[in-house]
């Protein structure tokens, strides 16, 4: 999956709030591409967490093909990279070093269940140390991609205050459900790819390109991929019933659109195909 992506922050009626995985190579650019069409009232763009602020007319555009839009420019100005769009934020957070400190956590648990009046000091305290990285690990990631501190790392206080006590194992069961125990549970965050592509060139050499917009799914890391296969067969994960709705979105939106879209700085008169799979 590629590397670049917008994400739908918060939609309200006129108001749009994304945030890009990068900064835009030239963001002049970016902005006017997203400017040049009827009913837009602002666009702003925050470097510190690289979002983008959109307000506008209602009736007039609605969120989904504001969020394409901002993904067809984020790809011109980065030079043409296939780019993802998010109808909500990602939740995956858990990576193999969470589900593996996870499963040391149950072996651990097991252990003491078996072996009440010896448990495994040494398992236990490994447990913790898991638990911790995998934690330390997330919120390391989530700000610096956020740009602010991420409040679970408050979690491994909890687990540090645990291990002065003795009592690492508890903390670590605590710390690791606090943390990761919701987001297994969840599907992964559904989106879109739009990937620009060379299109067919009429011949007054008009439409030079066109995009293709197919539905993707994000993937979890293989370990959690696999848990939540078990998980799935027992009902337990929360999946997208209704499937890829920002994709069947954008497809409606562009219908009304005759598959074009308009305005971008390299469109022709009669608009960008839209190629949809």
């Amino acid at each position: 999956m590629t590397d670049f992506s917008v994400t739908l922050v918060h939609a309200l009626p006129g108001r749009l709030r994304l945030r890009l995985s990068h900064a835009p190579g030239d963001i002049k650019r970016f902005l006017d591409a997203i400017r040049a069409h009827d009913g837009l009232e602002k666009v702003a763009y925050t470097p510190v967490t690289r979002g983008v602020l959109i307000t506008y007319r209602t009736g007039h555009l609605t969120a989904e093909e504001l969020l394409l839009r901002t993904a067809m420019a984020f790809s011109m100005v980065q030079g043409d990279v296939p780019v993802v769009a998010f109808q909500d934020p990602e939740s995956e957070v858990m990576t193999d070093l969470a589900i593996v400190s996870g499963l040391l956590v149950v072996v651990a648990s097991l252990a003491r269940f078996l072996a009440w009046s010896s448990p495994n000091a040494v398992l236990e305290k490994t447990a913790g140390l898991g638990v911790a990285l995998a934690v330390l690990q997330h919120g390391v990631r989530e700000t610096r991609e956020k740009g602010m501190f991420d409040p679970e790392l408050i979690t491994l206080g909890y687990l540090i205050a645990a291990f002065a006590k003795k009592r690492s194992l508890r903390g670590a069961v605590v710390t690791w459900a606090a943390s990761f125990g919701r987001h297994v549970l969840r599907e992964s965050a559904r989106g879109v790819e739009v990937r620009p592509m060379a299109g067919a060139r009429a011949p007054e050499g008009a439409r030079p390109f066109q995009v293709s917009v197919a539905p993707l799914q994000s993937k979890h890391a293989p370990l959690v991929a696999s848990a939540q296969t078990i998980l799935r067969s027992l009902g337990l994960v929360l999946d997208d019933v209704g499937g890829n709705t920002l994709f069947k979105g954008l497809r409606s939106v562009a219908l009304t659109h005759g598959e074009v879209m308009e305005g971008l700085d390299r469109a022709h008169r009669h608009g960008i195909p839209l190629v949809f799979s």
